[in-house]
């Protein structure tokens, strides 16, 4: 950028964006670390003032010196004698770095410091695109990449992500361009303007990033392909030398603070949680002084896996490809909406060289690995916001630009952007919802059309499900709410629930309730409609069957072998009401609808109304306003095995009845199965009876009922059991004299 004007513009935008995190309080939600953010935090903070990296007890409070809201969760940390000596386990170079703004400013100053390199990606960013186009279009293309990208998240993360992005676009700028112009006037520019000080510059860089994570190391392709075809046998050995300079003195700092060459090797590894001073725990005795436990083989985070043999077959890889350009959570493009515009001007137009189609190629590599290598944590862990593993090289899809045209495409960028991360832009540390999670802005309307990445469905956090009658029924956690037979669903905009079976589905039967009467409920199983209409006077509560054919599913896919068939359920209810039970976990939301999951039209249909009771053991009398429990054993005598959950479930009741048949109490107490029985099992369990308040001579009918759907004796004979009781006065005890001489109390 040439132009003194651009660069004033840019230099006023990146002192507001650098000094504003210096002013913030961090972390906001959430109110404690997140991911790995306690080691690569407390990393900085022992480099800047001890100048090590053991992890000790001074460690460990500063901790909450600038986070006293809890404990900390996830402080990874290793050894290699039995846990006497600690050190933090994750990579140190981004820590390293971070260090001097640690010291200075903390958490804020390591904020500081990744906007920092997010600017300085920026300002690269605009030079290389300002070689084939004008300057303020070079500044806004480069502007919204950087900034309408899920990296403007990471910023705010105490994490090595932008570091990476930022090492990965200083290797890629100086070793695929070459100073421009004459040779600088100033001092201070010369040195870049230097052909080999700037190849050094991108091996070393690029070897920084390739130190957290190796396969990195690809994006040297375009690098090595650019110096090969040139013959540039010098510059090429400049370019391999620097790179191996840099990783000897990064390994040469390990050793030298750790023993080992990297914290992925040599020790074992262990995520712990860090309580408050003042919160203790007893502890393990340690192992006998002089011992020490050899190091184990290295586990699932350390590089060992890289070398295994890949375990996605063909059609987990294309499902898993899809959801790694679009997913609701993960996705490439809805996350880095410029990497799209990026991908189609350089195959739409533009110069398309070699070193361009070579920088593809790595970015595809780095793309397959992750796929193919950890197909169960493709996108960084539990503490992600997109995919946190392949943010690092998305800066390279920038260098595939040449000419930037047509220009009406930049605002399509940017409207894009706007869409997608606008929430994250504005509310980078998280908003205050119910369960706020990192993924929190996918609650926005517009990834409601993005597919969910049902591969890592549950490797997602904010969402919960049950298993009803064999199926699995999810969704997210502050609209849906699976609690013992039902599914709660919130009012307001459309819930999306989904519903995987081992089997297809010909259809399905619901029964649908709502505590807000006067509203049309509309729900959509797989694409089939139905709309309920809540009459205004009709009671709350009252049940409405639903039932849908199914002729195909949404989705079916292989979960580790097995096929499985995904059904998306989407359920509104405009209003709703709060129960006045409330609900179980921590749950709230104003409760629209109440589903039911019935089975399909067969199951409800199926014959299974007989039953045989084995003898019981009655009292003849009982007392009034007690209660009784009555153990019982019952068999399945029916063809059809009896649902001990959901809808339509089989569960034990009574009636009492008195002499002359007319009914006392219709509607007894349940008990419920322990388990589905099976044709021709039995059940033995005690039931709960509640004795009438008013004394007599009574019947007691035991009898199974399919819950919403029938008594037994209405299907059929001989499912009941009946016996004759007599319900004495309960005693007063208020009215008992007590005999003269006795203690006035016992003992």
């Amino acid at each position: 950028m040439r132009s003194r004007s651009l660069r004033l513009v840019f230099a006023s935008l990146a002192l507001a964006l650098v000094a504003f995190p210096l002013a913030l309080r961090k972390p906001g939600p959430p109110l404690t670390l997140k991911a790995d953010e306690p080691a690569y935090y407390l990393m900085a903070l022992s480099i800047a003032r001890d100048f090590d990296l053991r992890c000790d007890t001074r460690d460990l409070e500063r901790l909450f010196e600038e986070f006293p809201y809890g404990p900390t969760h996830n402080l990874i940390v290793g050894s290699d004698d039995g846990w006497r000596t600690i050190h933090f386990a994750k990579p140190y170079a981004y820590s390293f770095f971070a260090a001097p703004f640690a010291a200075v400013a903390g958490a804020q100053g390591m904020v500081a410091f990744n906007w920092l390199l997010l600017l300085g990606m920026i300002w690269l960013g605009a030079r290389y695109l300002g070689r084939s186009n004008p300057g303020p279009v070079a500044l806004l293309f480069a502007s919204g990449f950087f900034l309408l990208s899920a990296g403007v998240a990471y910023t705010f993360w105490l994490h090595p992500e932008i570091f990476m992005m930022a090492a990965v676009t200083v290797s890629l700028y100086f070793g695929l361009t070459e100073h421009e112009g004459e040779r600088p006037e100033r001092w201070w520019r010369r040195p870049l303007a230097c052909p080999a000080l700037r190849l050094a510059l991108s091996g070393a860089a690029l070897t920084v990033a390739s130190y957290h994570k190796p396969v990195y190391a690809a994006l040297a392709l375009p690098v090595l392909y650019r110096l090969a075809r040139g013959a540039r046998w010098r510059h090429l050995a400049v370019w391999l030398g620097s790179s191996a300079l840099a990783g000897l003195l990064l390994v040469a700092g390990a050793l030298a603070w750790t023993g080992k060459p990297s914290a992925y090797f040599g020790q074992d590894r262990a995520g712990f949680s860090v309580d408050p001073p003042g919160v203790w725990h007893r502890l393990p005795e340690p192992a006998p002084a002089g011992g020490g436990t050899p190091a184990e083989p290295p586990g699932a985070n350390a590089w060992g896996w890289i070398f295994r043999a890949p375990e996605s077959g063909p059609a987990r890889l294309v499902e898993d490809f899809g959801y790694f350009l679009c997913g609701r959570h993960t996705g490439l493009f809805p996350y880095h909406p410029f990497t799209l515009l990026a991908l189609l001007l350089f195959l739409l137009g533009g110069r398309r060289s070699g070193e361009r189609w070579a920088l593809l190629a790595a970015l595809a590599l780095v793309m397959l690995f992750f796929l193919l290598q950890i197909p169960f944590n493709w996108h960084g862990g539990g503490g992600f916001i997109g995919n946190r593993y392949y943010v690092a090289v998305v800066p390279g899809f920038l260098f595939l630009v040449n000419r930037i045209a047509p220009l009406a495409l930049l605002p399509l960028g940017f409207a894009a952007g706007g869409l997608l991360i606008g929430p994250l832009f504005f509310s980078p540390l998280g908003v205050s919802v119910y369960y706020p999670t990192l993924q929190a802005h996918v609650r926005n309307r517009p990834f409601d059309h993005l597919p969910f990445e049902h591969s890592l469905a549950r490797k997602i956090p904010g969402y919960r499900g049950q298993v009803v009658r064999d199926l699995w029924f999810f969704g997210r956690r502050d609209v849906f709410f699976p609690q013992r037979d039902e599914l709660l669903v919130s009012a307001g905009p459309p819930v999306e629930i989904w519903l995987a079976s081992e089997r297809p589905l010909a259809n399905a039967v619901f029964e649908l309730r709502s505590p807000r009467p006067g509203q049309r409920i509309s729900i959509s199983v797989a694409g089939e409609r139905r709309t309920v209409e809540l009459a205004a006077d009709e009671e709350p509560e009252r049940p409405h069957p639903i039932e849908v054919d199914l002729p195909h599913a949404t989705l079916k896919r292989d979960e580790d072998g097995t096929p499985v068939w995904l059904y998306r359920i989407v359920v509104r209810a405009r209003r709703g009401a709060q129960l006045a039970g409330g609900m179980e976990d921590d749950a709230e939301f104003q409760v629209g609808a109440r589903l039911s999951y019935y089975g399909s039209r067969e199951e409800v249909a199926a014959d299974l109304y007989h039953a045989e009771w084995g003898p019981i053991e009655l009292p003849a009398e009982v007392i009034a306003g007690g209660r009784l429990t009555l153990p019982v054993t019952i068999r399945n005598a029916s063809k059809a095995p009896w649902p001990a959950s959901a809808g339509g479930r089989v569960q034990l009741s009574y009636h009492w009845l008195a002499p002359d048949g007319s009914v006392e109490l219709w509607e007894g107490e349940r008990t419920r199965l322990p388990a589905d029985l099976a044709p021709g099992e039995q059940a033995a369990l005690p039931m709960q009876i509640a004795v009438p308040n008013v004394p007599g001579s009574y019947d007691l009918v035991l009898e199974p009922v399919r819950e919403g759907i029938a008594w037994f004796h209405e299907r059929g004979q001989g499912n009941t059991l009946r016996r004759h009781v007599t319900v004495l006065p309960a005693v007063d005890l208020s009215e008992v004299t007590q005999p003269a001489g006795s203690p006035a109390h016992p003992g």
